[in-house]
């Protein structure tokens, strides 16, 4: 049966033999055959040198049974993506790069997550062409201060790993946008980060940042910036600087006050500093971020919500919950396009009538306050589709909100 099967498989294209790899154990087993994955390499590189091309696929055999690690390689050969990640991280992992790798010299892509891989061998700086190198979640301990080597480098994860440090040489890759360093013990970063003036997006959650290291402040064209999961206690006056942000993520940091100067970031959409212990949101900072849509401030420590919220009329989700909060301002009913209201798990005893002139509303979360009933006109509001009110000492409802009460909302 197994051998009538490598033979289909082989005849098979490549998105067909992945489905059938999905079927049951024995499919399984065989469609990451050796011998089949030969077949399908040497189809699609019929232009390589067969020497180089067999050396290679030897090694990565010896070493996985991951069997795209290559997106393209020769003139106009390709493997498309064959794993999810979630494959991926059941088995087909890698513990060794070889140094073969060095041959694929038009080599532009290497995904090799969810591996053993400890180290980076110096081939693998030889490869001039790559424009993405992937080692997220392996057991990197040091990034090599060869990576300057390679200048055509767009992208960098290496993520989930165990960093410690980042080399001066990441300076010199004039061409990376994309830096992920997530879940490392990184604590600090090289002054030669500075010159990546083409750095989008930079993920540093998940580390050991103590304080907001002042070389972000110097790169300028950051669209996004995620630093969650570390010990930060402030951020300094120089993320002002970076205009062009988009998103923020500070979320599960130690942050206990914000900078004005966040007030200079005209242009961002998100901003999240859930789980930090935040008592006030300045005022100005509320006025100046008036494109932001998505503002997350649950479990803080805020007592109050500045009138100035209403500059932030472009919000469209609004997340509060698990404060202080015994009130809300007059002022709320002015975030025309809200859609989602999260203010559960607050010390709220009234709400302001206002908040029924928010007409895009779909959701309001009340659940766990002290609210002793809702405003009259609540219920006439047009989207409202859902409202949590369980956990407060309401004893009359209105009319138009009986039916979103009773199923179960």
């Amino acid at each position: 049966m197994q051998d009538c099967l490598l033979l289909i498989f082989s005849e098979l294209p490549l998105a067909d033999n992945i489905n059938c790899s999905l079927v049951c154990r024995l499919f399984n087993k065989v469609s990451r055959s050796d011998t089949i994955w030969t077949v399908y390499l040497r189809n699609q590189f019929n232009d390589c040198d067969r020497v180089i091309m067999d050396t290679v696929f030897r090694s990565f055999v010896t070493c996985t049974k991951i069997q795209n690690f290559i997106e393209k390689i020769g003139c106009d050969a390709t493997i498309n993506t064959m794993w999810s990640d979630d494959t991926l991280s059941k088995g087909y992992s890698v513990d060794i790069i070889p140094s073969e790798i060095s041959h694929l010299t038009n080599l532009r892509k290497i995904f090799l997550r969810y591996g053993n891989i400890s180290s980076m061998p110096r081939s693998l700086f030889e490869l001039n062409n790559l424009r993405i190198l992937d080692l997220y979640n392996n057991v990197l301990d040091v990034i090599p201060k060869d990576v300057s080597k390679l200048s055509n480098l767009e992208k960098l994860h290496l993520g989930c790993n165990n960093i410690v440090y980042i080399p001066d040489g990441i300076g010199e890759l004039c061409k990376l946008r994309e830096l992920n360093l997530r879940g490392n013990k990184l604590s600090s970063l090289p002054v030669s980060i500075t010159k990546l003036a083409r750095l989008t997006d930079l993920v540093l959650s998940a580390n050991r940042f103590t304080i907001f290291p002042d070389e972000i402040a110097l790169l300028t064209q950051l669209g996004t910036l995620e630093m969650s999961g570390n010990f930060l206690k402030n951020i300094s006056d120089g993320i002002g600087c970076l205009t062009n942000l988009s998103d923020i993520d500070l979320r599960q940091n130690c942050i206990a006050s914000l900078p004005d100067r966040l007030h200079d970031l005209h242009g961002l959409v998100t901003l999240s500093l859930s789980n930090n212990k935040l008592q006030t949101f300045p005022p100005k900072v509320m006025q100046g971020l008036t494109n932001l849509q998505t503002l997350c401030l649950d479990y803080n420590h805020l007592q109050t919500i500045p009138v100035e919220i209403a500059s932030m009329t472009t919000l469209l989700h609004l997340r509060l919950s698990f404060n202080k909060i015994k009130s809300l301002p007059n002022e709320i009913g002015q975030l025309v396009n809200l859609m989602h209201l999260d203010l559960a798990n607050n010390s709220l005893t009234t709400l302001p009538d206002n908040v029924c002139n928010m007409d895009n509303i779909r959701e309001i979360l009340l659940n766990n306050n002290k609210l002793c009933s809702l405003p009259v006109n609540m219920g006439k509001l047009p989207n409202l589709c859902c409202i949590r009110i369980k956990g407060n000492h309401i004893k009359s409802i209105p009319s138009e909100l009986s039916r979103l009460i009773s199923d179960g909302m």
